[in-house]
């Protein structure tokens, strides 16, 4: 998929902000919540795989924490889903993706994952004007960046 059908595919998806993968409790992105909804990036990895990154010590790649202490908070999910580990920190990223979602920089998985990340850009019911705003704004700049930067 381009980035572009991604990004609509995307706002299609939270048209029901009630999909989205997000405490509002904690207001903290989970990537796959206990009910089944997930976050943005969350939507286009294989089921599971995530888990199986963070349990595999190697392919986390976060900086300010040991791999030792991220990985041993990563073993339970309940943790996982509230402790700020991101999707965006595996390593393999590339790998856990869905095959049709390849081939896209990190850049741009964070840039799509913003979509989803606070309330400003939904109501209690769909994504609002300025969610609709924000994702034409993400199609705007690929026009106007390569896809190192984005």
């Amino acid at each position: 998929m381009t980035k572009e059908e991604i990004i609509n595919e995307t706002v299609e998806y939270y048209k029901d902000a009630s999909k989205r993968g997000y405490n509002a409790a904690n207001k903290k992105c989970e990537y796959l919540t206990e009910s089944g909804n997930m976050c943005a990036v969350g939507r286009c990895l294989i089921p599971g795989s995530l888990m199986e990154s963070f349990s595999d010590r190697e392919n986390l790649s976060f900086t300010g924490e040991t791999r030792d202490a991220r990985a041993t908070r990563a073993r339970d999910a309940q943790s996982m889903r509230n402790c700020g580990l991101s999707v965006l920190d595996v390593a393999n990223l590339e790998e856990i993706l869905k095959p049709e979602y390849r081939g896209h920089s990190r850049n741009f998985w964070m840039q799509l994952q913003s979509l989803h990340d606070g309330d400003d850009f939904f109501n209690d019911v769909t994504m609002n004007e300025e969610g609709l705003k924000h994702a034409k704004g993400l199609i705007e700049s690929l026009r106007h960046v390569n896809d190192a930067n984005i």
